[in-house]
């Protein structure tokens, strides 16, 4: 059984993501988080009802995204908003470049 406001659980693909070894379904999730944060303000939200996961166990998975590097949090508890790394440091890097040429 699902959440009551999240995708139907019976689909198959569903029903293997459930079945699933926990290593291969973590990276799964992180993918998935990785393959949506910029498009989704709540990312999850988003990945908790996509996985049929608590929030809690999103935010485990946003964590270590974080720690590793690859995510950059913004905000504060349920405000809280992720950026992917990797273009913040190309935003910063060009403006910095932008700054030494003028």
């Amino acid at each position: 059984m699902g959440f009551p406001n999240g995708p139907e659980s019976d689909s198959p693909d569903r029903e293997e993501r459930r079945s699933q070894p926990i290593r291969p379904r973590a990276d799964e999730v992180r993918n998935f988080i990785l393959n949506n944060v910029e498009r989704h303000e709540d990312i999850a939200q988003l990945t908790a009802s996509e996985f049929h996961i608590s929030r809690q166990a999103t935010n485990k998975h946003l964590q270590k995204l974080v720690a590793g590097g690859a995510l950059i949090p913004e905000g504060r508890t349920r405000k809280r908003r992720y950026k992917l790394a990797v273009l913040v440091d190309r935003f910063l890097n060009n403006i910095a470049i932008q700054c030494i040429v003028v």
